[in-house]
């Protein structure tokens, strides 16, 4: 599918982006791609467990966000999400790549309206029909902690850093995703390329999914190599015991 490109409202001035939405055809199970993407910073793999189109259609991977959202609540006395939170960014929205690990932002506030910031900053608009075909193509992946639960008033509970290194909300912001429909046995590649103009927008798209496809396949050649070689010395095994076989029957 071609690449679609479009501008947000909700970007800065001036900023173009791609959205580029391919198949990817896989030489095993989907999961097996996440070989591929686990040794990168900040992968996740939502692998449905159940494949049926009422309960865990869908699977999902991902990895190197362009953001990383994480809170902790103040103190018990604190308001409602009062929280102290610290912001890693990789990419602007405009497309400017930051140093690996960037300099975190750390900033005190609201966490949810922080957050809601964050994702309207970082908004992408998806084509129409890669919106039919899977219910995420990118965006925020992480969870709201137990604690941040009770966060509703001022006897809710708090974890210091020195008692957990978990946060209590943590998110991060995925724009190179992979998208599994157990259903139809389709992957494709969901990528958003950002830049101050549409060919500068487009070429960085065709490069996270080229990058994608490369490292897939890397992947998937050395498994088969792996394979292959299991393959060869189960049958040698095999092999050997048939010929010692008669050997200890005569023994006997």
């Amino acid at each position: 599918m071609s690449t679609l490109l479009a501008k947000t409202p909700n970007a800065h001035a001036g900023v173009c982006i791609a959205h580029g939405f391919e198949r990817l055809e896989l030489s095993g199970p989907f999961w097996h791609a996440f070989a591929a993407f686990k040794t990168c910073s900040h992968a996740f793999l939502l692998d449905s467990s159940v494949a049926s189109s009422e309960c865990g259609r869908y699977s999902f991977m991902g990895k190197q966000p362009i953001a990383v959202f994480q809170a902790r609540r103040l103190n018990p006395q604190s308001r409602p999400f009062d929280t102290v939170m610290e912001i890693q960014r990789f990419e602007s929205a405009g497309g400017k790549k930051y140093g690996d690990p960037p300099h975190p932002e750390r900033i005190s506030g609201d966490a949810l309206e922080t957050l809601r910031n964050l994702l309207a900053e970082y908004a992408a608009p998806f084509g129409e029909e890669a919106k039919k075909r899977f219910p995420f193509l990118g965006g925020a992946v992480g969870f709201f902690g137990y604690e941040a639960g009770s966060w509703n008033g001022p006897d809710g509970s708090i974890k210091t850093q020195s008692e957990s290194s978990i946060p209590d909300i943590h998110f991060a912001l995925y724009e190179r995703v992979l998208c599994h429909d157990h259903d139809s046995g389709e992957t494709y590649i969901s990528v958003v390329g950002r830049g101050n103009t549409d060919q500068a927008a487009r070429r960085a798209s065709e490069q996270a999914m080229g990058a994608i496809r490369e490292s897939v396949a890397a992947t998937q050649r050395t498994t088969q190599r792996t394979t292959q070689r299991t393959t060869q010395r189960t049958t040698q095994r095999t092999a050997q015991r048939g010929k010692a076989a008669p050997q200890s029957l005569r023994a006997s």
